[in-house]
């Protein structure tokens, strides 16, 4: 049996071993649930997100300052933050030191879908990972910490040994 996108976690039953195809589709599989389980429409998208928790940890700051910390273009920022003030989360005042300058503060409201983001975020989280025991939870926790150890790790030498080892016992590279 191949395993893909229409493959069912009941199917992969059928698998006596955990390969490696195996588990990184059972991750990819939770990663994709984890994401639809916080994910809520009406809220600010993850990079509006992002602004706004820059905001209101540091406090308001010029858009020149933004778009050095979030390296984009000064359009695709300015976009962003027009969402946002339409919405309310964020005010945009011309510096009076620079004229060229525009203040960006986070308001009330902002604030308040940051934490609320947050807190939403944590009950996803928490909803994802209920169905484990507190013991299984920190199992997966050292499994997961061995996992991106191990790839911060992998010299480039170790890449090839595993491009070799999965051409010659499966017939492919990946």
């Amino acid at each position: 049996m191949e395993i893909d996108d229409r493959t069912s976690v009941a199917d992969l039953d059928a698998f006596a071993a955990a390969d490696g195809e195996t588990l990184a589709f059972l991750f990819h599989r939770a990663v994709r649930a984890m994401m639809r389980a916080h994910h809520h429409q009406g809220h600010a998208s993850h990079a509006q997100m992002h602004v706004l928790a820059i905001l209101r940890q540091a406090g308001a700051m010029n858009q020149r300052e933004l778009i050095r910390m979030l390296n984009v273009r000064s359009a695709s920022l300015s976009e962003l933050l027009g969402k946002l003030e339409g919405r309310g989360l964020i005010t945009r005042i011309g510096d009076e030191r620079d004229r060229r300058n525009v203040v960006v503060s986070i308001t009330e409201q902002g604030a308040a879908a940051v934490k609320g983001a947050k807190d939403a975020r944590q009950r996803g989280f928490d909803a994802v990972f209920g169905a484990l025991s507190e013991n299984e939870r920190g199992q997966l926790a050292k499994l997961l910490r061995k996992v991106v150890a191990s790839l911060a790790g992998a010299s480039p030498q170790q890449g090839e040994n595993r491009k070799s080892i999965n051409t010659k016992y499966r017939g492919r590279a990946d």
